[in-house]
């Protein structure tokens, strides 16, 4: 028992590097010895399943502030390395469907890369779905890096029969994101006439009285004139920042991610939330 508490003690001081690596290795571990033969062998398996499951939830709650890009107040150095070995440590421990969602709700280049690796190590076609989903959403930039990643991982993807649906979602994505990259190179003055809504999401929350405590802290720290709302998309609650001088939005930027939470980022709302809900539902809005 002493033994089990100083490792534990001594996992605990390890840094986001190491912790990664002793979780995959756990996960794997206690998979190759859970399988046995005898009624025992049995048992034990299903016992271990259960810690497994347990670990897999304790691991995501370690993990996730390190998505958010702080620990304890603190902000973490490289935040984006961080929150690309967060998404992919969750995926390995077997959450895979969370790791894609994350990604999706904190759209970015670290984002990206790993729903990436997700992809081409499980052939989920799920991360190449939400990589397309995310270049649609995105500034050029952004835009840019998703067509380079499908591309990557067509190249990357053989031609067998077991990635062939993997593949062609892949395409299919590509020909679009390629399709609006050009339309808008083609045809700036229609992107410079475009009503833009700039906003900022301070934070997301799985659950409302999560993103209620957000809202609450974000009122004390207002800057400026702009108002505090939660919305719900794609199942997630997200505390967003809306009415801000938009002459002054990078200034916003800066004072969100300085005084509440350096992974803070700007939206054109208007892209962000599509068809927003008129009336609040229990507290908030909803978003298509």
């Amino acid at each position: 028992m002493n033994n089990n508490k100083e490792k534990n003690d001594k996992k605990d001081k390890k840094d986001f590097w190491d912790i990664s690596k002793i979780v995959v290795t756990l996960l794997f571990t206690t998979i190759g010895g859970a399988i046995g033969g005898t009624f025992t062998g049995l048992t034990n398996y299903y016992f271990r399943q259960q810690e497994l499951y347990i670990k897999r939830v304790e691991t995501v709650e370690k993990f996730m502030p390190y998505l958010i890009g702080e620990v304890n107040g603190t902000p973490i150095p490289n935040n984006q390395s961080a929150k690309e070995n967060t998404i992919i440590v969750i995926a390995a421990i077997g959450d895979e469907e969370l790791a894609i969602n994350l990604a999706k709700l904190n759209p970015s280049k670290a984002s990206i890369l790993a729903l990436r690796s997700i992809a081409l190590k499980s052939i989920h076609p799920d991360a190449v779905s939400a990589i397309g989903e995310i270049g649609k959403n995105a500034q050029s930039d952004l835009k840019e890096d998703a067509i380079l990643k499908l591309k990557n991982i067509i190249d990357q993807l053989d031609k067998s029969s077991k990635k062939a649906d993997i593949l062609k979602m892949a395409q299919t994505n590509l020909k679009e994101l390629t399709k609006e990259a050009e339309k808008e190179y083609k045809d700036p003055k229609k992107s410079k006439t475009t009503t833009v809504t700039w906003a900022i999401v301070i934070g997301s929350d799985t659950n409302l009285a999560g993103a209620q405590d957000e809202q609450k802290r974000a009122k004390t720290k207002t800057f400026g004139k702009g108002e505090i709302i939660i919305y719900e998309r794609q199942g997630w609650y997200a505390t967003v920042v809306q009415g801000i001088d938009q002459d002054n939005k990078v200034k916003t930027l800066n004072f969100w991610q300085k005084e509440f939470r350096p992974s803070s980022f700007m939206i054109d709302f208007n892209d962000w939330c599509k068809n927003p809900s008129e009336d609040k539902e229990d507290g908030y809005f909803k978003c298509e």
